[in-house]
């Protein structure tokens, strides 16, 4: 005989069971004979279990004098399973946990010899099993006519400070409303973890209104134990769920995009015939229309209430003579998809997409679901037209473009000269024009110039400095530097605000800001000015220093921006 045999057994704890037991399994079984040459009949088992709190819950009658006239486990017969009976109990009617004791006694020839009983014993501490819950949802989808149920239990449980995932079997079950002329298909696997149905097309592949309902029974095998290379300790459990949802769909969408098309085409043919206003109402109607469309679409494919946005737009048609359909609630009727697949509920398999081109969508372009707008002229002769894709196939929603508005009286403000050239101060020290603008701008009461000098004074010439602002020759305003000029201190800026008040007279201000040189504002001094706007009236910069040195004073920039009051049309 072969020397090698190692004695096996595995323990079942049955969860499923009611009341839970326990099993116990000798995985050599056949192998007595087909791998160590024992002969089957031969082979006799006693069996003995302790609880955690010391209690003998099963022994064999003839364990304790190694009698095997009655075994458990018994080769003649096959019998490899041995039912152990119901698990202890604690106070709280729990599963007892802690250190179970195992007994194993073999004999090999019939029950005159025990085999190794010693190397037979095991023990295994239970730990506190906690039987998950199931969580499964049913969800729906009226835009494509589909219905999904998804298992999203944790099935993971943890042993030893590891987790351990089971072996599962599904039973996945999906009832149809009363009256539902859908046939659901048979199960793909016993691991549906998520199943679809419907999205086919026709009455027989589509879901129905009405309430849906889906049950989920879960065989879960944990292994927590091995013993060498085979698994001893295993939970077996079974655990059920239910949900269900009342698919409510509107069926207005297919009248409701019959009503967008006539709106649109009423919109065409009043720009051709009919009044302003009526053009600007149906207009702002088809805007409306359209922007409460992709609210809807985008409320069907994210699974939200969209019941809101297809109240406004029957609201919008229904002022046009356009009325959505209504139907029983009581009674199961068919959802048609209008829109594309969304693939397992989770995100869109082809998430809808925005097109475009100049000429008309052509029938190969795009997927259903998709929108297109169209820049150039096409079936309607104006471009704007915007398409939408259902049923393999491009329908006009609306146009956009609307028609064209009446010229604007209305200017804006004008960014109307800049001198960015260096004009610098010559030998001489006399006062000396650096930059100037004609100003012919001010035409209506209100309007006004803003200007902007920058000066840039040399940090090399000592003594005065001094920057002057002219308006058709009137001074409007003086800086004078006698400090040292640093780096820091080197720039100034003047700026000068006209508005004309009427055709011989105007408010000016008149400001200079310095570097370098904190809260060195001077001004603003105001002017009342009297120049004639029928003229070219000069804006003008200009700068003295004394003593004279070339170069004592530039202006590196005059920028001139118009500002014109408005004037309503």
């Amino acid at each position: 005989m072969t020397a090698a045999l190692s004695i096996k057994y595995k323990i079942q704890f049955n969860y499923d069971n009611d009341p839970k037991d326990f099993t116990f399994v000798d995985i050599i079984a056949a192998k007595y004979n087909t791998t160590y040459g024992y002969t089957l009949s031969n082979i006799k088992g006693l069996i003995k279990v302790v609880s955690p709190s010391g209690v003998t819950v099963y022994i064999n009658a003839g364990y304790a004098n190694n009698v095997f006239t009655s075994p458990d486990i018994d080769g003649n017969t096959t019998t490899w399973t041995k039912d152990l009976g119901s698990l202890p109990l604690d106070s709280n009617g729990d599963v007892e946990t802690g250190t179970y004791s195992f007994y194993y006694k073999v004999s090999l020839d019939g029950g005159s010899m025990v085999y190794l009983s010693s190397q037979n014993n095991k023990e295994y501490d239970l730990g506190n099993y906690v039987q998950p819950t199931i969580d499964i949802t049913l969800t729906q989808s009226c835009r494509t006519s589909e219905l999904t149920s998804y298992d999203a239990t944790d099935y993971a449980v943890q042993v030893d400070n590891s987790l351990i995932d089971p072996t599962i079997t599904r039973a996945h079950k999906i009832v149809k409303p009363e009256g539902a002329g859908c046939t659901i298909p048979a199960v793909a696997s016993t691991d549906e973890q998520t199943r679809t149905i419907g999205g086919g097309g026709t009455a027989a592949t589509d879901i129905w209104t009405g309430v849906w309902q889906t049950y989920l029974t879960s065989t879960l095998v944990y292994d927590l134990a091995k013993w060498g290379s085979d698994v001893w300790i295993q939970i077996y459990d079974e655990v059920s769920g239910y949900d269900y949802t009342d698919v409510v769909c509107s069926d207005c969408m297919c009248d409701i995009r019959e009503c967008l098309a006539t709106l649109y085409a009423k919109w065409q043919t009043a720009v051709k015939v009919e009044s302003r206003n009526r053009v600007d109402e149906l207009r702002v109607k088809n805007l409306q229309a359209v922007a409460n469309f992709m609210l809807y679409d985008a409320a069907e494919r994210c699974g939200e209430d969209s019941s809101e946005y297809c109240d406004n737009l029957a609201t919008i048609l229904v002022s046009e003579d356009c009325t959505c359909g209504t139907s029983d609630d009581d009674v199961s009727a068919r959802v048609v998809a209008w829109g594309n697949s969304t693939g397992t509920g989770a995100a869109p398999a082809t998430p809808s997409a925005w097109l475009n081109g100049s000429a008309d969508p052509s029938a190969g372009l795009g997927t259903n679901g998709d929108y297109y707008l169209q820049t150039g002229t096409g079936v309607s002769g104006v471009p704007g037209d915007v398409w939408y894709k259902s049923g393999g196939s491009w329908v006009i929603l609306m146009n956009i473009l609307g028609a064209d508005g009446a010229a604007s009286s209305e200017t804006y403000n004008q960014l109307i000269s800049v001198d960015p050239t260096d004009d610098a101060m010559p030998a001489a020290g006399t006062e000396k024009t650096l930059k100037d603008y004609a100003v012919t701008e001010l035409a209506v009461n209100g309007d006004v110039i803003e200007a902007e000098a920058y000066f840039e004074l040399s940090i090399l010439a000592a003594g005065t400095k001094t920057v002057r602002m002219y308006f058709a020759g009137a001074l409007l305003g003086t800086y004078i530097s006698t400090s040292t000029v640093t780096t820091a201190t080197k720039y100034l800026k003047a700026r000068v605000t006209i508005c004309r008040i009427d055709g011989t007279n105007q408010l000016i201000t008149c400001e200079f800001f310095r570097s370098g040189v904190p809260g060195s504002v001077s001004g603003p001094a105001i002017t009342a000015g009297t120049a004639v706007d029928s003229v070219s009236n000069d804006l003008t910069a200009t700068g003295e220093s004394s003593p004279g040195a070339a170069g004592s004073i530039t202006c590196k920039q005059l920028t001139v921006e118009f500002k014109p009051i408005y004037v309503a049309p």
